[in-house]
């Protein structure tokens, strides 16, 4: 899929010209939306950011397509993490892991789509990665990188919103 352009809808409307907008007017500041009657132009745009890391050096959008898979190793590594850390034997861990990766709403937004989801897994996997290590370690450090995790989860999707305070909530219970 590295040469075929992305045609999601989201990519198009929203993901894409909110960095592209940032490139032409340097501002943050702006709502990019080219669908009428819709606010997506108002979603949480950390994971924008990140595309914008990657278009910014070149003023173009052509290594995006290829940041959501790295995403999606690395989002699948804390899941695995996360499951030894639970005390899941490491074959369970990599198979638990390998499922959440291999499932077609997460294969589609990180090799077709070009989407934020694989940005909000990886923040949200972490999150919770470190929120466990925490828990057993006591480690501030551990609750600090749990932080960012969440921070760029509820940063990047709004189910974040519903999804993270929960995880924290069962972290401190």
């Amino acid at each position: 899929n590295v040469t075929v352009h992305p045609e999601s809808v989201d990519a198009l409307s929203f993901h894409f010209p909110g960095a592209i907008r940032y490139i032409q007017s340097g501002s943050l500041w702006q709502i990019a939306q080219y669908l009428p009657g819709q606010a997506q132009g108002n979603y949480p745009q950390s994971g924008d950011m990140l595309l914008l890391a990657l278009a910014l050096p070149w003023h173009s959008l052509a290594f995006v397509r290829l940041f959501d898979p790295i995403l999606l190793a690395l989002a699948g590594t804390a899941l695995y993490a996360l499951a030894v850390e639970l005390g899941a034997p490491k074959p369970t861990a990599v198979l638990s892991a390998l499922a959440v990766c291999a499932i077609r709403p997460t294969l589609g937004a990180a090799f077709i789509d070009v989407l934020t989801d694989p940005a909000f897994l990886l923040g949200f996997a972490a999150g919770t990665l470190f929120l466990v290590r925490y828990r057993r370690t006591g480690t501030p450090g551990d609750l600090v990188l749990a932080g960012l995790g969440f921070g760029l989860a509820l940063g990047t999707k709004w189910y974040g919103l519903t999804d993270v305070p929960l995880v924290i909530l069962a972290g401190i219970v």
